[in-house]
C-alpha cells in the first residue's frame, strides 16, 4: 500500500506577488531576538494567554515576518485570532516547521479523507460493535455540576422526524463532544450563483449555547465568544 512518502510534496515558491513574481526565499528570514520572542511565546503557561489576540502577545516585526505568512497562510490564522489557540498549534506541529517554506510538510493520503478515514474507521468501529445513529441531531448535553467535578448525565437528541433520541449517562459513561466545526454555517454557491452569507449560528453553536448554559462560571461562555468572533471574522474576510 502506498503512502504519502511515495508521492511527497514539495513547492519550489511558496509566496507570489505582483502577478506571479516570487517573494520568498524559502527561509523564515527570523533574527534571533524573533526565535527568542517564538520560544518565549511557547513558553507561556495556557492560563496567562486567556482572552489575548495574537496581536497583543507577538511584536509587530514577528507578524511581518515570512515565517508568520508561511504559519497564517497555512492554518487560516489572522493577526487578531485567539494567542491560545495558536499556541496549541504550534505546540501540536512543531515538529512540521521545517517544512513550511516548502509545504513539504503536507501530508495527503491516497484517496480523499473520506475514503482513506472517515470509511475506514467506520468498518473498524462497526466490526468493534460500535452503533451509529444516523439523522440524529444532539441538542444539549445536561451536566451535574459539583464543587469538585462536572458529570455528563444526559444527552439530549432527536431524530430528523422529531423523535426523542436521548440516552441517560452515569459516572462510568464517557462522553466525546465534537464542540464545533471549521465548516459551520459555511454558504455553497456556483458559477452562477454567489455563495451565501450566513449569519446565523448553526446547530453546533446551538449545541455550545445549550451547554454553556449551565455553566456556573463564564470560562465556557468566553469560550464561545471568541469561537464566534472567530467564525464570523472568516466568513467577513
Amino acid at each position: 500500500m502506498k503512502t504519502y512518502l511515495d508521492d511527497p510534496n514539495y513547492s519550489n515558491c511558496r509566496i507570489t506577488h505582483k502577478c506571479g513574481e516570487r517573494w520568498d526565499n524559502a527561509k523564515f528570514n527570523l533574527g534571533q531576538d524573533l526565535v527568542k520572542e517564538i520560544v518565549m511565546f511557547l513558553s507561556m503557561p495556557n492560563e496567562a494567554l486567556q482572552d489575548l489576540k495574537i496581536e497583543d502577545v507577538l511584536s509587530p516585526e514577528l507578524l511581518k515576518t515570512d515565517f508568520w505568512t508561511f504559519w497564517r497562510s497555512m492554518f487560516a490564522f489572522e493577526n487578531w485570532h485567539s494567542a491560545l489557540e495558536m499556541k496549541l498549534y504550534m505546540n501540536r506541529f512543531i515538529h512540521h516547521v521545517e517544512g513550511l517554506p516548502n509545504l513539504s510538510a503536507l501530508q495527503f493520503t491516497r484517496h480523499d479523507q473520506f475514503i482513506s478515514i472517515v470509511e475506514s474507521m467506520i468498518k473498524w468501529l462497526k466490526e468493534k460493535g460500535v452503533q451509529f445513529d444516523y439523522n440524529t441531531a444532539v441538542k444539549n448535553v445536561e451536566f451535574e455540576i459539583l464543587t469538585d467535578k462536572k458529570v455528563a448525565k444526559k444527552i439530549v437528541a432527536e431524530d430528523n422526524k422529531g423523535n426523542d433520541k436521548s440516552i441517560e449517562l452515569t459516572e462510568n459513561d464517557l462522553v466525546f463532544i465534537t464542540n464545533g466545526s471549521i465548516i459551520e454555517s459555511s454558504g455553497y454557491g456556483d458559477d452562477d450563483t454567489p455563495a451565501p452569507f450566513i449569519r446565523e449560528p448553526g446547530s453546533s453553536w446551538e449545541l455550545w449555547n445549550n451547554i454553556a448554559s449551565h455553566a456556573k462560571n463564564l470560562e465556557i461562555r468566553k469560550y464561545l465568544v471568541l469561537i464566534l468572533k472567530r467564525q464570523i471574522g472568516n466568513l467577513v474576510l
